[in-house]
């Protein structure tokens, strides 16, 4: 993918056994770059969560055009998807206004029924990676830096424990709890 491209603002992780479930159930999944398979694993887990739902049609969910080239150009997605056969599209409803639905393949169901069942049976049940393939170690701006004062907080105890009354970004702490309840759904 070009280097020059510029990232969607919003942070994204993808869980390291999702990946693994596409790479054995999907034929030639294992075969594209890794940005592109970290790219499509988010955009299929987004099918069963509730703010990606379209507006007209409820089995079906949204992608922005702005998103998709910013992750694939202008016309990777649909070679991608050409090749893997993991969307249906609709077209777009000029009439009615409405946004292009896209739905989940029955091959992209069986595959992400495969990652529930090997999460239920993994021992290890793998970590969160980022679209540069590091792994994360904790949940991304979950708390604020600020103390009640407006100040940095600091760790300015012997123990080096943050103060317990540090204030939590509720904002940031629901969309990584939405995100999580979205891959065990």
């Amino acid at each position: 993918m070009d280097k020059n491209r510029k990232n969607i603002d919003r942070p994204t992780h993808v869980h390291q056994l999702w990946l693994k479930a596409l790479r054995d159930q999907i034929d030639g999944f294992s075969d594209l770059i890794f940005e592109e398979q970290f790219y499509i694993a988010e955009l299929l887990m987004r099918s069963s969560q509730s703010y990606f739902r379209h507006n007209r049609f409820e089995d079906g969910f949204f992608i922005t055009y702005q998103e998709l080239y910013h992750k694939f150009g202008r016309t990777r997605f649909y070679e991608l998807n050409d090749y893997l056969e993991l969307f249906v599209m609709s077209p777009w409803d000029f009439e009615n206004e409405s946004t292009r639905c896209y739905r989940l393949t029955p091959k992209a169901e069986l595959a992400k029924e495969a990652y529930f069942q090997l999460l239920k049976s993994a021992e290890c049940t793998g970590g969160w990676l980022n679209s540069k393939g590091e792994f994360l170690r904790s949940p991304r701006q979950a708390i604020a830096s600020k103390d009640a004062d407006g100040n940095t907080a600091i760790n300015s105890n012997s123990a080096g424990v943050i103060n317990p009354m540090v204030k939590v970004n509720s904002a940031h702490l629901e969309k990584m709890l939405n995100l999580i309840e979205g891959v065990i759904e």
